[in-house]
C-alpha cells in the first residue's frame, strides 16, 4: 500500500512538473549580424537590405523607410521626404546604390545615393548633397 501511494505521489508530481513547463510555439530569434560589404557579396544581396529594414539616424532620431512596393517616407537631415524610388547598383563602386527618386508632388526623377558601410550602416545623400548616416533598426543601440 505504501508503495502504491508513493508511486501515485511521484506520478502526480511528474505530471504537475510537465504541465507547468508547457510547450511554446514561440521561437526566440536574434537579429541578423552586420555583414561586411566585400566583392564576394552578391550585388543584389546588399541592395535588398535597403527595403528590409527601417533606417534610423542614431544622433537625430530621423527615420527613413524604403518599402518593398517602391515607396518611401522619412526624414533626411530633419526634413520630411516621401515619394517613389527605384534602385540600381553602381557596378564601379562597391556598396553604392543609386536610387531614382520621384518626390510626392513632382514629376521629375532625381538621384539619391545610398552608400553601404556594412549591411547595418548606410549614408544617404540627396540630389542637393544633403547627407545623413543611418543604422538598420535591428542594430540601433538601445539606451534604457
Amino acid at each position: 500500500m505504501m508503495k502504491r501511494l508513493l508511486c501515485t505521489v511521484l506520478i502526480g508530481a511528474c505530471v504537475a512538473l510537465l504541465a507547468s513547463c508547457g510547450c511554446s510555439s514561440t521561437v526566440e530569434t536574434r537579429p541578423p549580424e552586420s555583414i561586411e560589404i566585400t566583392p564576394k557579396i552578391q550585388i543584389g544581396q546588399y541592395a535588398s537590405y535597403v527595403t528590409q529594414y527601417k533606417w534610423i539616424n542614431e544622433k537625430s532620431g530621423d527615420v527613413i523607410d524604403f518599402n518593398d512596393n517602391g515607396t518611401f517616407n522619412g526624414k533626411i537631415a530633419s526634413k520630411s521626404y516621401s515619394g517613389k524610388f527605384t534602385l540600381r547598383v553602381d557596378k564601379e563602386k562597391l556598396g553604392k546604390i543609386i536610387s531614382g527618386v520621384t518626390l510626392d508632388g513632382t514629376d521629375k526623377e532625381v538621384e539619391y545615393i545610398i552608400q553601404f558601410k556594412d549591411s547595418a550602416h548606410i549614408k544617404v545623400t540627396t540630389d542637393k548633397k544633403v547627407s545623413e548616416n543611418y543604422t538598420a533598426d535591428w542594430a540601433v543601440e538601445k539606451s534604457e
